[in-house]
């Protein structure tokens, strides 16, 4: 995944600047810089969660493995047609509900919810 990762962020940049880019697993315990950067990506994320409850109060952690938050995904889906804009389309549950919405099954999605 680290490579494939890697490829991702280099669609991404477009400056015509020489660079070196490093992409892998647990950067966090390796290196004080990356692991600064996660804590407060964490902090960033649980601020964003909390202004998120302010409005939909019943969302869970915000990640896909949690039940309650992919029911809220799904009870949004059901009735607005599309997720929500603060939800990360990517997730391969959410993919599954929008796809359960156009009709295809979502009799897998459980599997990702336990």
């Amino acid at each position: 995944k680290p490579l494939r990762y890697t490829s991702l962020l280099e669609t991404h940049i477009t400056s015509g600047r020489v660079y070196q880019l490093y992409s892998f697993h647990h950067a966090d315990a390796l290196n004080a810089v990356v692991s600064a950067a996660s804590i407060i990506a964490k902090v960033i994320r649980d601020s964003e969660i909390y202004e998120i409850r302010k409005t939909h109060s019943n969302i869970g952690s915000g990640y896909p493995s949690d039940k309650l938050t992919i029911n809220f995904i799904k009870d949004w889906v059901l009735r607005f047609g599309e997720a929500p804009a603060f939800v990360r389309k990517s997730w391969r549950p959410v993919k599954l509900i929008l796809k359960e919405s156009a009709g295809i099954s979502l009799d897998q999605l459980d599997q990702f919810c336990t």
